[in-house]
Parts: C-alpha cells; sequence; structure tokens
C-alpha cells in the first residue's frame, strides 16, 4: 500500500526535510513550491464511510492554490500494476469560484503527467454540469456531480485491465461511497492507454485564478476496496476463534441438564 496523510509534516513548503513522511513511497516529493504549501485544514476534513472507517485529514493537507502541470509528484517504492484502487479526501475552499474547466487531478504515470489516468475536478464540464470525474486518459471523462465549495468528497477510483487487456482500459469512480458500493461505481470511464504499471503520482492544476484554493489529505493506492473504505478483513485466526466459541456454546445448550 501506498499512503500519505502529511501528518508528518511541518506547516509550509515540501522541501528537503519537510518531503518524506507516508509509506510505500521510493523517494522524496517533489513540489512546485510557488503553488503548494502543507497546512492545517482545520476541523471537518473528514469523511465516514458508512460501514467502513473515519477517513480524517487530521491536522495537517496538502494545499494547492495556483497553476502546475506537476504541482507535486513523487515515485513508488516499486511499480504497481494489478488491480488499483487510488482514494483521497478533496475540498474546495472558500474563496474559490468555479468558472469553465478549472482543473485539479490526481494522476498515475511513469513519468510525465500526459495520456495518463486521473480524477479530480474539472468543472462545468460534465454533460449536466457537473464538475467531479475520473478518467482513463485526456478526453475520456466520466463525471458524477457538482463540486460544492467548502463540502469534504472522499473520492476513490478503480484501476483496472478489463477484457484480459494487457494495458490498463478501465477506470471505476464513486464519490463519497459507503462501505458496500464496491460493485456500484457512480461513474465508468474506458479507453485504451499504453501503460502496464505505474511508477508515479503527481498532481496537475490548471486554470486557477483569484482566491480558488483546494485541499487533498490522505492519499492511498491499495489493491483492494476493503483498504480504502477502512472494512476490516476476517483473518484465519479470527475465523477459526469464531468457529470454536460457536462450537463450545452449541455444546453447552446440547447438553442434558440432570432430572431435579
Amino acid at each position: 500500500m501506498v499512503f500519505e496523510n502529511f501528518e508528518s509534516y511541518d506547516t509550509g513548503e515540501l522541501t528537503t526535510g519537510n518531503n518524506n513522511g507516508g509509506q510505500g513511497w521510493g523517494g522524496e516529493w517533489n513540489a512546485d513550491t510557488a503553488v503548494t504549501e502543507i497546512v492545517d485544514p482545520g476541523s471537518g476534513f473528514e469523511y465516514q464511510v458508512d460501514g467502513g472507517a473515519l477517513i480524517s485529514g487530521g491536522s495537517r493537507a496538502l494545499r494547492v492554490n495556483g497553476n502546475s502541470d506537476e504541482a507535486v509528484f513523487r515515485d513508488f517504492a516499486q511499480p504497481e500494476s494489478g488491480d488499483l484502487y487510488i482514494a483521497f479526501l478533496f475540498l474546495a475552499e472558500p474563496g474559490t469560484t468555479f468558472s469553465s474547466n478549472d482543473f485539479v487531478s490526481v494522476w498515475l504515470g511513469e513519468g510525465a503527467y500526459i495520456g495518463v489516468p486521473s480524477m479530480g475536478v474539472k468543472s462545468n464540464l460534465g454533460p449536466n454540469g457537473e464538475d467531479l470525474m475520473g478518467r482513463v486518459t485526456g478526453q475520456q471523462e466520466a463525471y458524477t456531480s457538482e463540486m460544492a465549495i467548502g463540502q469534504t468528497y472522499y473520492m476513490v477510483g478503480r484501476l483496472y485491465k478489463d477484457g484480459g487487456s494487457a494495458t490498463y482500459n478501465s477506470f471505476d469512480l464513486w464519490v463519497n461511497p459507503t462501505a458496500d458500493d464496491a460493485s456500484t461505481p457512480d461513474a465508468i470511464s474506458t479507453g485504451s492507454i499504453e501503460y502496464s504499471e505505474f511508477v508515479r503520482m503527481g498532481l496537475r492544476s490548471v486554470n486557477l485564478s483569484g482566491g480558488d484554493s483546494f485541499l487533498i489529505d490522505s492519499y492511498t493506492v491499495a489493491d483492494s476496496w476493503n483498504d480504502v473504505v477502512g472494512v476490516p478483513e476476517i483473518s484465519n485466526s479470527t475465523l477459526l476463534l469464531g468457529l470454536a466459541a460457536f462450537c463450545f456454546n452449541s455444546c453447552r445448550r446440547s447438553r442434558k441438564l440432570p432430572t431435579l
């Protein structure tokens, strides 16, 4: 699993000595410090998964408040090539105003951000003016909903190789899912790309202006739905203990009581 919640960092710029926390990474964050910073998001930057975990922004988050093709990026400790679940908390801060194609997205790639899967906001460009989207590649967006200013969203994507494909070709998207939603994504993007594995995560921001500002936190890349919604796995030892307790109680109930 790859994870970053920024809790180990001081507020301010992501620079050497303040850019190497989290787990599952192969190096430090690279950041465009003109448009990014670590901040305390205050209370309320969190999402309670119905039937799952509380996804908390804690006392640190990444803010992006300007335009950069590589606002931040960081390499994984090893290439990721299986079914991938990507998730993060996302919020447009008060003072943000949406115009057409305000764009902030998290992407996976092998290097550059061009022609790679991503999810985030691409404002007002959905079929009915929706903002939040996921896509296998450019021009293949699948939209879910509008993005309200000041509201926390938990975005979850599943990136996979459908139909025996050797490369990734499908992206399922959920916004604020419940633990039971694994088989019912809110939107699906399909398309053909050349990537069979990914080694890097990045963040791209385009067309922001004025007071536009976004928070991102609790970034996760995992290989199962349970890892991103917080449903505990049942281990073999737990299962055996449960069976033993069931057998013990059943035997007690079936034992004949002495005649008085």
